[in-house]
């Protein structure tokens, strides 16, 4: 551990810092958790007496988001650091400018995503949604509320149709004006490029559904840089994005504040019940914005340093 957390500013990048916040958020151990914090703390007093300012950055900020996962601190990162609530999005926050909140769904026509997507569509119910089939996607908007849900469909990646829809439904997407605020990728993690790489620049919330790794956080806060991500840090289950995206939805449609904390103990009350112990134990995989340390940690130094990621 001493030399897993030493030298993170000697680095071209911010990869293994990022590495050690992820690790610190996985780790239960309360007198392991207390020694990082303790090698942590000993390498930016060090920096802090080599007057080397991207060392005592990286050690002063890694040590101030460790200490905020325990809420008993009451540790605020918007005061301290400028970076918007790790816990929470207004309904308002998500909409457009004509009060639409626009949700993008990024599916691939491999196996996977040609046996996920049904159950995905059929999980929006009738009474409280309308679906509409086009060649190419999918579009479900909500009786009330006014959130709109747009899907590719999993067409055959051999001929790069799954591609080629998203293409196009990212054109008529722009057609309308329709920015989508929600991006969810529902794929294997070596498809993710492809939806990064569609994203859109204004995106608050983005479901990952496979692990995030530093190249790809990076990436997303480069595109949305106070974008709030939910990611795996195994392979995502279609039983477990389901009811993610099912309880952001009916958050959406009620006009409501989503908020993290709330939304994943009352998911994490009904996935310990379920009969499936692979469905228990992916879920304990998952992981909340607020408690992605990765990504909340290039947030804070992005913020700090002006986006200056190398900070000679």
């Amino acid at each position: 551990m001493r030399a897993f957390v030493a030298n993170l500013d000697k680095t071209g990048n911010l990869e293994d810092a990022v590495d050690v916040a992820d690790s610190y958020s996985s780790i239960t151990d309360k007198k392991l958790l207390s020694t990082i914090l303790a090698y942590v703390n000993q390498n930016k007093e060090q920096r802090i007496a080599e007057n080397n300012s991207r060392g005592k950055n990286i050690y002063s900020l890694l040590e101030m988001i460790m200490l905020s996962a325990d809420t008993t601190n009451k540790i605020d990162l918007t005061a301290l650091v400028g970076i918007p609530s790790i816990y929470e999005v207004g309904n308002k926050d998500l909409q457009d400018e004509k009060g639409r909140i626009v949700q993008q769904v990024f599916f691939y026509g491999d196996e996977d995503g040609k046996a996920f997507f049904p159950p995905f569509v059929n999980s929006f119910p009738a009474k409280d949604w309308k679906v509409t089939y086009k060649k190419e996607w999918v579009e479900i908007q909500s009786h009330k509320g006014n959130v709109f849900v747009y899907a590719n469909r999993p067409l055959d990646y051999n001929q790069n149709l799954d591609d080629s829809a998203q293409v196009h439904l990212t054109k008529y997407l722009e057609s309308l004006s329709m920015h989508p605020t929600i991006v969810v990728h529902r794929g294997h993690s070596y498809w993710l490029p492809g939806t990064i790489k569609r994203m859109p620049d204004n995106a608050k919330i983005v479901v990952l559904g496979s692990c995030g790794g530093y190249q790809n956080l990076h990436q997303i806060l480069e595109l949305s840089p106070d974008a709030h991500i939910i990611s795996t840090k195994e392979i995502g289950a279609g039983d477990i994005n389901r009811p993610i995206l099912n309880y952001m939805n009916q958050t959406f449609i009620s006009g409501n504040t989503l908020h993290w904390k709330r939304m994943w103990q009352t998911l994490s009350k009904s996935f310990s019940t379920d009969p499936s112990m692979s469905i228990r134990e992916s879920w304990e995989d998952y992981v909340p914005p607020y408690k992605n340390l990765g990504a909340i940690f290039i947030k804070a130094y992005n913020k700090q340093t002006g986006g200056e990621e190398l900070g000679n």
